[in-house]
């Protein structure tokens, strides 16, 4: 980690805390199976499967996913509260579309948000982050949201006692957690949805998966969220969770039709699409959404006008957002990521110079 890396990740005491990337539904169908299978490791340190174990039907509880940046509100006895972005620390100099001067602003507001998780609190250096979407007027386009002025709309909480052990609460614990006058939303205030998903009876499943696919059309036809407060428009998606002791916290995201960053033939899938060949991998990855994301974080998010010496930085942001989004996609179609590489450099540097010399 470069030393400009850690003043971000870490300054003053102020240490970041992660939020795990959403991925999509068929990336966690293996991990469901091998949870539901494994019974332990043979003499040799390799893992025992019982197959005749079947897999299991687990709730997921669905909630609107907001077009906005995910943000996070920390706070510790050692350091009080501090505000982060997906990636960095952030801070009123160095902000992330005005999201620190907005936690600057609202301290108070914050601080009674953060008192009824005052009880988990090991030491001076145990850390509650309380993560949400950073959404509305300027952040992004194009969805019944970014008519409204700027909100942040909380949609998890998470008590880091230490590097080794870190957990999230429970949906009740802060379910109830806003404060509508200082636009400090909650998630759960908008349509929620609950659907089981039953891993050993693909009919069953499949069943389960048309219904969410209708959920996540009837959301980018009129965003429950917006419409809550008081704004007609399209929504992004629906993000699904399930919460319980063996299988964890799961969470996998539907984004409508407009919202793809890949070029899907299917709103849900359950394995991977193939791939003939490099080009139709480039097509099929490199879409508008993605490299606008990847343009968003940056440049955008950070307040930044477009530099071509940053053009290295967005062109490797692309190729990693695509590896962690689509690694199952190559490995399906018999391709490597250093096959298609340099085709997907080739593609983002495209779009970049045009963009440059646009503006």
């Amino acid at each position: 980690m470069s030393n400009m890396q850690k003043k971000i990740k870490e300054k003053d005491g102020k240490k970041f805390i992660p939020y795990p990337k959403i991925g999509q539904l068929r990336s966690l169908i293996s991990t469901i199976e091998h949870k539901a299978h494994y019974i332990g490791q043979d003499e040799n340190d390799k893992p025992i499967y019982d197959l005749s174990k079947k897999n299991p039907t687990l709730t997921f509880t669905g909630s609107v996913k907001l077009h906005g940046t995910n943000a996070g509100v920390n706070f510790s006895r050692k350091t009080g509260i501090y505000a982060q972005s997906r990636e960095r620390l952030i801070f009123i100099d160095n902000d992330n579309y005005g999201f620190a001067m907005f936690v600057e602003k609202n301290k108070k507001a914050f601080e009674k948000l953060f008192e009824p998780f005052y009880k988990y609190l090991k030491d001076d250096n145990s850390i509650i982050t309380i993560f949400g979407e950073w959404a509305g007027k300027g952040i992004q386009s194009g969805v019944a949201i970014s008519q409204l002025d700027r909100f942040f709309a909380i949609f998890d909480v998470k008590i880091s006692l230490s590097l080794e052990n870190r957990f999230f609460l429970p949906i009740s614990e802060w379910k109830n957690l806003r404060n509508n006058e200082a636009r400090i939303f909650n998630t759960q205030d908008a349509q929620t949805w609950s659907i089981d998903l039953d891993f050993e009876n693909k009919l069953s499943l499949e069943q389960s998966i048309k219904k969410m696919v209708d959920i996540t059309a009837n959301v980018e036809k009129q965003c429950p969220f917006g419409k809550l407060h008081g704004v007609n428009g399209i929504g992004e998606g629906v993000v699904w969770v399930h919460r319980e002791p063996k299988y964890g916290i799961i969470r996998f995201k539907v984004k409508g039709d407009k919202h793809q960053s890949s070029k899907v033939k299917k709103t849900i899938a359950l394995d991977p699409e193939i791939i003939k060949n490099i080009q139709e991998f480039v097509d099929y990855a490199v879409t508008e959404n993605r490299l606008q994301q990847g343009f968003d974080i940056i440049f955008t998010s950070k307040g930044l006008d477009i530099d071509i010496k940053k053009m290295g930085e967005f062109i490797k942001w692309i190729i990693k957002d695509i590896f962690l989004e689509e690694k199952d996609v190559l490995i399906k179609s018999g391709l490597e990521m250093k096959q298609v590489g340099k085709y997907i450099s080739n593609a983002a540097r495209m779009w970049f110079l045009k963009k440059w010399n646009k503006i």
